[in-house]
């Protein structure tokens, strides 16, 4: 059951903050949990798992293009089939997803249901437009609630004196990272990942753009800095890359794939725009409607008497940037060896 619920809590931190998130639950050595790969950081592989080694074409700008589209709808509704694999078992889940108004004006709810030996675990996020609230309830009886106030936020951004820009622009672009919604999760992509030239690939009725999005290579480093020894083991739930399929005529994004390092000889190969067998995590957005009515009780959250954490302050250190490198001056002051 344990390796059970951090694989779904992992999946579920896929959508409310990315997979950096996905750290404070990853099992520390020898404690169990989910098992470690065979692959590694060091050589032939490092280059497919940062992305260091291809040309990202116009994927990048196509993703960008997504969040845009995404961060000016008004209004959006969609079921969410969820796909979770956890050691030997495979979840499935289903939801929906609400999204309205924009800019400050927008207010957003996720919820996810699934089976884990028949007891089901939820997740809900909710942003009413001043806090973020993620509430995880895991089988048999751990539930996790946290907020984040997403106005102080903004307003420490536009104070922090260390920010290399703190255009009204750059405030937005980050801000984008803790309101959660499909916003959040395009915005974490495309902070993590560098994506390929998309290919276009016809997928039932309709024509979607592939895009495979492999590790940044500073951001891997700085999110999971245990995986820079050359013989290191890639952790079984930290993806090793991500497909996305965007419709190409509307941009909205109907499917998300994180594959695992098991399936990594598929981001070079003919198969990598399409859905792996048995992925880490899979979402899949149906039923998609730009006009459906918005109930207002969705977009409201009362924790009531149960307990939550405040995550405000933990958000805000990770959205800062991350240290300069030293440079050599600095290092020999240091050091004692300057002349």
């Amino acid at each position: 059951m344990r390796r059970f619920t951090i694989n779904l809590a992992v999946a579920g931190l896929a959508i409310a903050g990315g997979y950096q998130a996905a750290r404070m639950l990853a099992p520390a050595p020898g404690l169990g949990g989910a098992a470690t790969t065979s692959a590694s950081v060091g050589g032939a592989d490092s280059e497919s798992a940062a992305g260091a080694a291809h040309d990202p074409g116009d994927g990048d700008r196509l993703m960008a293009s997504v969040l845009g589209t995404l961060d000016q709808r008004m209004n959006v509704y969609a079921k969410v089939r969820q796909a979770v694999r956890s050691g030997h078992a495979d979840l499935s889940g289903e939801g929906e997803y609400w999204q309205e108004g924009r800019g400050n004006q927008r207010r957003t709810c996720w919820q996810l249901k699934t089976v884990i030996a028949g007891e089901t675990a939820l997740f809900s996020q909710v942003y009413d437009g001043d806090f973020l609230w993620t509430d995880r309830r895991l089988p048999p009886a751990s539930r996790t609630i946290t907020r984040i106030d997403v106005e102080s936020v903004r307003r420490q951004l536009a104070m922090a004196e260390d920010a290399p820009d703190r255009s009204a622009a750059a405030i937005a672009g980050k801000e984008l990272l803790v309101r959660g919604g499909l916003t959040q999760l395009f915005a974490e992509l495309g902070r993590c990942f560098t994506f390929t030239a998309p290919q276009p690939v016809r997928q039932g009725q309709r024509t979607v753009l592939a895009l495979v999005g492999r590790w940044r290579d500073t951001e891997l480093r700085r999110e999971w800095p245990s995986l820079a020894g050359e013989s290191a083991a890639w952790p079984a739930h930290l993806p090793h890359h991500v497909l996305v399929q965007v419709d190409s005529n509307s941009y909205f994004p109907y499917l998300v794939e994180y594959r695992g390092a098991d399936q990594a000889e598929l981001v070079a190969s003919a198969a990598a725009p399409f859905p792996a067998h048995k992925p880490l995590a899979r979402y899949e957005f149906i039923d998609v409607q730009f006009t459906a009515a918005m109930p207002d009780h969705l977009f409201q959250f009362a924790p009531a008497q149960l307990d939550w954490q405040d995550a405000t302050a933990r958000t805000l250190e990770r959205l800062r940037p991350p240290p300069a490198p030293a440079r050599d001056d600095d290092v020999a002051r240091r050091y004692g060896t300057w002349r």
